[in-house]
């Protein structure tokens, strides 16, 4: 028996002694985008961060792509003493406590902010004994596992994208219709058609104000003496057209919505005319302002014009 227990004990030693040998990683992002001029902030994560009173850190940095503007501690710090200074191309980081000190997995053990300058950086762990380390409070220096990452340039792209729609109950998209991109002075930039869902993208260069415009070529249709009375019921206040419906029952594009667009409405369903001074098309079109290069959404919704009920199926 008493060797039994004797030997049980051991075998939970020899456990428990290899859980405690488990290495500490502390790991720098291994590529981190940054746009010139932007702020960029470097977290340091930690694992098996247990029972830690001391730590000496130090990673280097090429200072033509980073400058140095400050760090900030995990919001989990616990107390203690504490610096963190840049010299020369290296972040210099030091703590200790009287009180073990821990993190859960993947949490941030204080992060270095810099303004990015432009370019690639590798940020590496000094190599150097002694200076980077991190030790608790009776056995004194832990495994440590050290991974190094790096800073690299963003592609100067942002996107435009969205989906282009017919204005009823199902907003069916519209597929195969050209739409072009425009400058915030109406420069023409670029082009794109849609797919069969209706989608469209651009990738532009810089930030700054756009605009869309929409070359649709279904032929118009799908109007009638409905939507020449939804816009009498319009005018009466019997029954008020709202968003890109109204928009649309100004075929006479005069400002105004009553009798006179209906009238217009029943002329060309009879053919005795074949345009409205609106034109054939209404669309909803959101301006775009893209203060920063980034991903914008801009869905567009079109109409015939004088489909006031909306029925158009394509």
């Amino acid at each position: 028996m008493k060797h039994q227990l004797f030997r049980i004990t051991l075998i939970m030693s020899v456990l428990v002694s290899g859980l405690k040998a488990q290495p500490l990683s502390v790991k720098l992002p291994l590529n981190l985008l940054a746009q010139p001029g932007s702020q960029v902030s470097i977290p340091v994560t930690v694992m098996q961060f247990d029972s830690v009173c001391n730590i000496s850190l130090v990673f280097s940095y090429d200072t033509t792509v980073l400058a140095y503007s400050g760090f900030t501690m995990s919001p989990a710090y616990p107390g203690g003493m504490y610096f963190g200074n840049q010299s020369f191309n290296q972040f210099r980081f030091g703590w200790f406590a009287l009180f073990p000190f821990g993190l859960s997995d993947g949490d941030t053990l204080f992060s270095v902010h810099f303004n990015y300058l432009g370019g690639n950086t590798q940020l590496n762990w000094s190599t150097l004994p002694d200076e980077c380390l991190i030790g608790d409070c009776e056995t004194g220096e832990k495994p440590l596992i050290l991974v190094s990452g790096a800073v690299v340039s963003q592609p100067a792209t942002g996107q435009i994208s969205g989906v282009l729609v017919y204005d009823n109950l199902l907003q069916s998209p519209l597929s195969g219709v050209e739409i072009i991109l425009l400058d915030g002075n109406g420069q023409e930039l670029g082009n794109a058609v849609t797919d069969n869902n209706g989608q469209y993208s651009f990738q532009v260069t810089a930030a700054g104000t756009y605009q869309l415009q929409v070359v649709p070529t279904l032929p118009w249709g799908s109007v009638n003496s409905t939507d020449a009375l939804r816009i009498v019921q319009h005018f009466a206040g019997v029954s008020l057209l709202q968003g890109l419906a109204l928009a649309a029952a100004d075929v006479n594009a005069n400002g105004y919505v009553n009798a006179g667009d209906a009238l217009s409405v029943l002329k060309r369903f009879t053919d005795l005319i074949s345009s409205f001074p609106s034109g054939d098309w209404v669309f909803d079109i959101p301006p775009i302002q893209m203060d920063n290069l980034t991903i914008l959404t801009v869905n567009v919704k079109a109409l015939f014009n004088g489909d006031v009920d909306r029925s158009y199926l394509p």
